[in-house]
């Protein structure tokens, strides 16, 4: 621009244009000289094409204009016109237009020869996989166009044309690959999946990541188009989207895997319709789950977010989360950790977190040790890769395909929806190149067991579930592969019985030596710091340790729980609503009733959930930790921070208790709302304050509120409730 326009704002004018069977949207740029006698400039203008004709758009492609005005147009146009046309269909009409201006003068058709070279050429680079024996025919016309044209010229065929006739020719003739042999012959023998105890986790971390890296380096971002993918199930379409199959089906391997390992159980005989099941204690179970929570940690920290997704999808499904005996056994930093990375593979606001998680880890290269309890590994070896969750970018693709029409109303073809397609496929594209820094080897051990493993079908996965703890024991839903979001209840009930590892398994460790078992557990937040933030839990750290003090490793109660340990009760605690799981000595005093303390393990905290009234429809839930100095005003501020409402604006707010029998109980402001609630319930409402609230807490019948329902089972289990979206895990994801 020049100088003397440089600071001045150009006022914009924007309108459309149609022109040889295309609609081009001008966008026009009136720019003021500083000196007001300075003779006013001519607008600057550009065009971008909006709609057409599949000719138009073609001729558009060769146009010497289009380089300089619309420099995305030909990206664009090569990476999404498998959405509306056919490759062959594309080459057939180019020729046809380089040939109707083979009689141009030649200075025209040098430059136009120019452009077909120059868009071939990107072609073959940016999407060599459009290049099949199919399109033979139309590269005989294009190949002819160009040496005859170059002879027409006086050139000597060879350096440029002569590399790229012979790249098209070589992509054209050479076969499709073989499909990979899988590691595990046929006729082998199932891997045991309870194996996974092996196994180091950051070790099968690595080796999951180096699996989904491949993969995501090979996928075609083309085949995600929602009108390639999201027609895939129609007939004929089978051969379709090769390259996201794959993936999917190595994520559905990873989720069968965590499934049919924390149950036992493994598929064999003919058609894989016997099931054998290994027989686990709960505390062993727990320790299958401890793993893979463990594993999928260490996948994030390996910027893995599509086996991450795969082993929390898992662990959240129905034959999973049923397991009220084994959750109970889990220990409580593992929960904690499984919570965070739970909320951030939410579905809330389409991924919001694992979207903003994204971006934040490829800006950000990942730590030299991510866990610093652990002696210093050779992490700098593993490089800096990531590898996205696939489903988030279809489900991107197929809701932009389903939003806008491929057509205008005159017949055009929509080219702005593609604009924004090829903007999802543009960051496929970068995260493929950031997926090339990881330095990962395989080992074939490691390998051959994913390979071997034999994942349960739905029915088979429900049926050994009912008969590892029977509904009557468990009180389960009804049978369901989902993939919901996951909902704390209270942390007395979800942490019973809580004991640190045993000797069963060492899931972390190279080999149990006398001098690595842990003593203390690790902090409670350590973990959960790195993903979202609690406010006043420092009473649960110091409960924990509290407890631990207690426990000594040759303690059999502190490695296993045995048989006839204290269960807490599922009422309001006042004194020990975190420190009471953790059974003391023998057992002696472990019935705690309100009032009573246990010591300097004892903390007084619980997790609510809170639906915020909005002025449109749908409910908004938020996990809320409150302890005994959370006042009501503290508690309704950090809801309206966690729902993006200004939290100075508090007291136009009340806390509502929602109770059984449609009842309300209302949390007057200067009430402590761990010690006014009641413990039959732990949804709250917040709503704008209708009227002032009284001194004393007071119970209301009024019109029925909206509500989340209660639980299966009464109110807290030993597992965590999942609030289902009813999507089968094979299904689910993509």
């Amino acid at each position: 621009m020049p100088e003397f326009l440089r600071g001045l704002k150009a006022p914009v004018s924007v309108w459309d244009e149609d022109e040889d069977d295309a609609t081009f949207t001008v966008t026009s740029r009136q720019y003021r000289p500083l000196d007001p006698s300075a003779p006013m400039p001519p607008p600057r203008s550009s065009r971008r094409l909006r709609a057409g004709t599949l000719s138009a758009l073609v001729r558009y492609l060769l146009d010497s204009r289009t380089s300089g005005s619309d420099v995305t147009f030909m990206p664009t146009f090569l990476a999404t016109h498998k959405a509306f046309t056919s490759t062959s269909t594309v080459l057939g009409l180019l020729a046809d237009r380089l040939e109707t201006l083979e009689s141009r003068p030649c200075d025209d058709l040098e430059r136009t020869r120019g452009l077909a070279i120059s868009v071939l050429s990107t072609w073959l680079t940016s999407h060599p996989e459009d290049f099949d024996s199919e399109v033979r025919g139309q590269l005989d016309r294009l190949e002819s166009f160009l040496l005859r044209t170059g002879d027409a010229a006086g050139e000597i065929v060879g350096g440029g044309i002569d590399d790229l006739i012979r790249d098209l020719r070589s992509r054209v003739d050479t076969p499709a690959p073989d499909p990979p042999k899988p590691l595990a012959p046929p006729g082998d023998s199932p891997a045991d999946p309870t194996d996974v105890l092996v196994f180091l986790a950051d070790h099968l971390a690595e080796q999951l990541t180096l699996l989904d890296a491949e993969l995501f380096l090979s996928l075609v971002p083309s085949q995600c188009l929602g009108a390639i993918w999201g027609h895939r199930d129609r007939p004929g379409h089978s051969h379709l989207c090769p390259s996201v199959r794959a993936t999917v089906t190595q994520f559905n391997k990873v989720a069968g895997a965590v499934v049919s390992s924390v149950l036992g159980a493994t598929a064999s005989g003919e058609g894989l319709e016997e099931v054998s099941i290994r027989p686990l204690r709960p505390p062993q179970r727990a320790r299958l789950l401890e793993k893979w929570i463990r594993v999928a940690e260490e996948c994030r920290l390996l910027r893995n977010f599509s086996s991450v997704y795969a082993v929390v999808s898992a662990l959240q499904s129905s034959p999973v989360h049923r397991l009220r005996m084994a959750w109970g056994e889990i220990a409580r930093d593992s929960l904690r950790l499984f919570s965070s990375l739970c909320q951030i593979f939410s579905e809330e606001d389409n991924y919001s977190q694992s979207r903003e998680l994204l971006l934040q880890e490829v800006k950000i290269p990942p730590p030299l040790e991510p866990n610093t309890k652990k002696p210093v590994r050779n992490v700098p070896s593993r490089g800096g890769g990531v590898v996205p969750y696939l489903g988030t970018f279809l489900k991107d693709l197929v809701m932009l395909d389903a939003a806008s029409r491929d057509e205008l109303e005159n017949g055009y073809i929509n080219f702005d929806k593609r604009r924004k397609e090829f903007s999802v496929l543009s960051e496929l594209r970068r995260l493929q190149d950031e997926c090339r820094g990881y330095d990962l080897h395989p080992d074939p051990d490691v390998q051959q067991w994913l390979q071997g493993l034999q994942p349960l079908t739905e029915a088979q996965s429900h049926r050994v579930s009912c008969e590892v703890e029977p509904p009557g024991v468990s009180d389960s839903p009804a049978p369901r592969i989902l993939r919901p979001t996951l909902v704390i209840s209270h942390w007395t009930d979800v942490l019973g019985s809580v004991g640190g590892p045993t000797p069963l398994v060492s899931w972390d460790q190279p080999s149990p030596r006398e001098d690595d078992i842990v003593t203390t557990p690790a902090p409670l937040l350590t973990r959960l710091a790195q993903h979202m933030k609690w406010p006043s839990v420092s009473s649960l750290d110091s409960a924990l340790d509290g407890a631990s003090s207690c426990h000594t490793p040759a303690d059999p109660g502190f490695l296993s729980p045995t048989a006839h340990s204290p269960r807490p009760s599922r009422g309001h605690r006042r004194s020990a609503s975190c420190g009471s799981p953790l059974s003391i000595g023998s057992g002696e005093g472990a019935s705690l009733g309100p009032g009573s303390g246990i010591g300097p393990g004892a903390s007084d905290c619980r997790i609510i959930r809170v639906q915020m009234e909005l002025e449109v429809d749908g409910s908004v839930y938020k996990s809320i930790l409150v302890t005994s100095q959370d006042k009501a005003p503290s508690v309704i501020s950090r809801v309206l921070k966690k729902n993006n409402r200004d939290p100075v604006a508090a007291s136009e707010y009340e806390l509502v208790q929602l109770l059984p029998g449609d009842r309300e109980l209302t949390i007057p402001p200067s009430a402590n709302v761990f010690y006014a609630m009641d413990g039959a319930s732990q949804d709250f409402l917040l709503r704008q304050r209708r009227r002032p609230s009284s001194v004393t807490p007071c119970l209301s019948t009024g019109p029925p509120t909206p509500a989340n329902p209660p639980s299966e089972g009464g109110g807290g289990g030993s597992f965590p409730r999942i609030k289902a979206t009813g999507r089968k895990i094979a299904r689910a994801l993509f």
